[in-house]
């Protein structure tokens, strides 16, 4: 089968000097200049008041490198709302406009 990590599990083995490389990668400090063979893969930490840190992992993919017209649409669109601009604005956006521009629905296919 596979190998299960929890958190606390998955936050040691990538603390551990074996992994020091992919701790590296994905511990990025400016997250608006990775580098373009970057593995994707993200790691934030924050400790909220009075608790222990708590780490974050998230996933991006190219799809916004390899489709600068999608980029540059959805600069456009934050910058034109930036007075009531919310995520949930956004995620509206992308699914009802961009989204439906770039793919054809299962139903249709």
């Amino acid at each position: 089968f596979f190998n299960a990590y929890t958190g606390k599990l998955l936050v040691k083995a990538l603390s551990s000097n074996r992994h020091r490389n992919l701790n590296q990668q994905i511990q990025i400090v400016d997250v608006m200049n990775v580098p373009f063979d970057h593995i994707n893969i993200f790691r934030d930490k924050y400790r909220p008041r009075g608790q222990a840190f708590v780490y974050c992992f998230y996933a991006t993919t190219p799809f916004l490198d390899l489709n600068p017209d999608v980029c540059e649409a959805i600069k456009k669109f934050a910058y034109e709302n930036l007075a009531t601009l919310s995520i949930e604005m956004m995620s509206q956006y992308i699914h009802n406009t961009i989204l439906p521009q770039r793919f054809v629905p299962f139903d249709s296919v």
